[in-house]
């Protein structure tokens, strides 16, 4: 047998059921867990994908339903089943990636954020859960103490990694209007970061000497703004100095500290702001020991040499489909 043929998994997966042309569906957030063990490879990475060009307009209701999204099936003759969808969203819906052209001029689209920035890239995870609840202000707006209080304890965050944070907000995702934090105004408030923070992230290669600096953002909520934002500071601070966002984050609780690898598949589209995402974290069963650099990523002795336990790390966008009234 192959070594993919001895691959093990558990796999938990959500799925939409077939339904008749024209019946309307709404669009859910729905935790999809996969944990798979898996051997060590190394891999070399080229892109087999076109681009799904912005040109290409699917959604006659994209004016209408900008927020939203539906789905159909198509039933064929009665000896022969097809099933075909259409689907329409946002590029910014369920687990995403905010390409910096989302809020800054003259930065990478999607499909112009380079590969490696993507592919396993080493992560670190700071857990400000605790702090969050503790300050009992929905709009938390993380501080430069909390990522300061990471290195005192963990080191220096290494050039070229994700920062991946932990508001603790991803458990209220199974409920919308929850985990948007609606208020009798019907204004958001959830935590998020602050425009400091950001730019203490954005600019932290620069302060160290690094070459490339931290490469993306990610976060278990809406957006990296916290929920009453209007200026959207958090997001200009990343996105105008080259750094990827990833929003409604999920699992970020299973993660260690850091010596971990994030791999980032969003949707490529040509010139887009953004995409759906799989986001997967590559995790050893070694023990924890110095935040992981680039350079050991490509070598055994990094601790992935045995069985690395692979996580899904984005809730996705997983469609329910609900009749209309």
């Amino acid at each position: 047998m192959t070594r993919m043929g001895n691959m093990r998994h558990n796999t938990k997966i959500i799925s939409a059921r077939f339904i008749r042309k024209q019946e309307k569906v709404e669009c859910l957030f729905k935790i999809n867990v996969v944990i798979i063990i898996l051997p060590h490879f190394t891999f070399t990475t080229h892109q087999v994908i076109h681009d799904i060009k912005l040109a290409f307009h699917c959604c006659p209701w994209e004016r209408e339903w900008q927020s939203q999204s539906r789905l159909y099936g198509y039933a064929s003759t009665k000896t022969k089943r097809v099933v075909l969808n259409e689907f329409c969203t946002s590029e910014h819906s369920g687990t995403h990636v905010d390409a910096p052209i989302h809020f800054a001029r003259d930065t990478w689209a999607l499909d112009e954020i380079p590969l490696e920035h993507m592919w396993r890239v080493p992560g670190v995870l700071i857990d400000v859960s605790q702090a969050a609840a503790a300050s009992k202000e929905r709009n938390y707006a993380i501080p430069v103490e909390e990522l300061e209080a990471w290195e005192n304890r963990y080191g220096v965050i290494p050039d070229f990694s994700v920062v991946l944070l932990r508001t603790g907000w991803g458990a209220k995702s199974h409920d919308i209007a929850d985990y948007s934090g609606l208020d009798a105004e019907r204004k958001n408030n959830f935590p998020g970061l602050s425009e400091e923070a950001a730019t203490w992230l954005a600019t932290h290669g620069s302060r160290h000497g690094h070459v490339t600096g931290v490469v993306g953002v990610g976060i278990d909520t809406i957006s990296v703004d916290v929920g009453n934002s209007t200026h959207y500071k958090a997001h200009n601070a990343l996105y105008s100095r080259n750094l990827y966002g990833m929003e409604n984050m999920n699992n970020l609780d299973k993660l260690p500290p850091h010596n971990f690898l994030v791999t980032v598949m969003p949707m490529r589209i040509g010139g887009g702001s953004g995409a759906p995402a799989r986001i997967i974290a590559e995790m050893s069963d070694e023990p924890v020991g110095m935040p992981m650099h680039r350079q050991h990523v490509d070598s055994a002795a990094m601790g992935l040499h045995a069985q690395a336990q692979l996580l899904l790390v984005g809730v996705g966008l997983l469609l329910i489909p609900r009749r209309a009234h």
